[in-house]
């Protein structure tokens, strides 16, 4: 999810390649045809998407993985942006999870097969999960709801209503169970280039190794 930010910085740029570097090489890895990272702006006019997908235009790897999607638009809306993202990745796709990656949080450095155990061991430890929390993101089964509860529900800001319903608070959402890292695995470079006013952080803030927020609540499992 990416939209123009205040001084057009290259955190897009900087998130893809975090973890463009780390899918496999080799096409006979189990994992080469079954990823696709989605680069989708609702701004018709959108410049760092403009240069990332220029940039890339000739990586191999870049060419294998990513898919372009471009909606007009030229509205900073993020719930609806949300819902029209997870939507298509749920649709369009044979997807079996759905990571949701703003582009302003990179992948923390060697966190790549930190992600894949928490996956594996989530697997076994709770099959009946909705959610592996390092970010935000969660199975396609919950998807579809996720994306209506984004545009209907209006109490609260889209971050809070996407980890609300993760961990069944959500009427809609009632039988999902939350899975989260011990730690934070991917980082916050945007913190003074918010596409939204009311939003500040500080530079320390969300940053690799950092407890993950959800550490210690009950209702969320640790893996």
């Amino acid at each position: 999810m990416t939209a123009p930010r205040p001084g057009n910085p290259s955190h897009l740029i900087d998130t893809i390649q975090s973890y463009l570097k780390e899918f496999p090489d080799d096409s006979n890895h189990p994992l080469f045809k079954r990823m696709k990272m989605i680069v989708f702006t609702h701004f018709s006019f959108h410049e760092t998407y403009f240069k990332a997908k220029n940039l890339l235009k000739d990586n191999k790897k870049a060419n294998e993985f990513l898919k372009w999607v471009q909606l007009d638009g030229d509205t900073y809306n993020q719930r609806l942006h949300f819902s029209k993202a997870i939507a298509l990745a749920s649709n369009s796709f044979d997807s079996r999870y759905i990571a949701l990656i703003e582009d302003d949080f990179p992948l923390c450095e060697g966190k790549w097969s930190t992600f894949m155990r928490a996956l594996y061991q989530l697997q076994l430890e709770s099959p009946d999960h909705c959610s592996l929390f390092i970010g935000t993101g969660g199975r396609q089964t919950i998807a579809n709801t996720l994306s209506n509860l984004l545009v209907n529900e209006s109490n609260y800001p889209t971050d809070v209503i996407l980890q609300k319903c993760l961990r069944g608070h959500f009427q809609e959402c009632s039988s999902c169970k939350m899975v989260a890292t011990k730690t934070l695995l991917m980082y916050h470079v945007g913190y003074n280039t918010s596409t939204m006013n009311s939003r500040l952080y500080g530079q320390e803030q969300f940053q690799c190794g950092w407890r993950h927020p959800f550490n210690g609540e009950l209702d969320v499992r640790i893996v």
